[in-house]
């Protein structure tokens, strides 16, 4: 994702990092239930690392990799983080041993990626049984996200976050429901938070 290289200087600023604030904080509580002391978790698309720092702060047990395309991100991610794995690779992919990961997760990205399926497809052979798949995803029809995007438009360095051949690759929920259940997972819990569908699913 070449432009997550060109917003790298500024992503950890106050007003970008307002909206991924609210949002790390409902994911966080929402996972509480299902992460455990020693889970090995991949964060792809980690940016610069933020919320697997935030994993780390509420479990230091946890076994935590970021992986990222951008290089720029993940040389800002290391240098904020240096006790953490960090890695520049690819979504479609991952770089681990089949059922090696307890949890993958990806955070308001997973609409960026282009093979879709061939990352799911990972995920299902990196995932161990009984593992999870986290993601979450941009509610379109929502308000709130229609004012984020308008506002993006609206700032010059702020539309970078939006590359429009990319978002009309935007799949449903209920696609993206029947496509990860055919690969091995069943949905365990979903639901909408500030513009966005949260969604766990646990491996077969």
């Amino acid at each position: 994702m070449a432009n997550y290289d060109k917003i790298a200087i500024f992503y950890n600023t106050p007003f970008i990092q307002f909206y991924y604030n609210r949002v790390h904080k409902k994911c966080l509580l929402f996972l509480k239930r299902f992460i455990k002391n020693n889970f090995k978790i991949l964060d792809v698309a980690c940016a610069s690392g933020i919320f697997l720092s935030k994993l780390r702060k509420a479990d230091q047990t946890l076994d935590l990799s970021g992986m990222d395309e951008s290089s720029k991100m993940i040389k800002l991610a290391s240098r904020k983080f240096p006790k953490e794995k960090f890695l520049v690779g690819q979504a479609e992919k991952l770089p681990f041993p089949n059922g090696s990961l307890d949890m993958v997760t990806v955070l308001d990205a997973f609409y960026y990626f282009l093979g879709k399926e061939q990352f799911i497809f990972e995920c299902s052979r990196t995932i161990k049984e009984g593992g999870y798949l986290f993601l979450t995803v941009p509610v379109y029809d929502s308000l709130l996200q229609q004012s984020l995007i308008n506002l993006a438009k609206a700032v010059s360095k702020l539309a970078l976050f939006y590359n429009t051949e990319r978002n009309s690759k935007h799949w449903s929920f209920t696609n993206i429901k029947n496509v990860v259940e055919k690969s091995k997972f069943k949905l365990v819990r979903s639901e909408i938070s500030f513009g966005q569908r949260i969604a766990i699913f646990q491996k077969k």
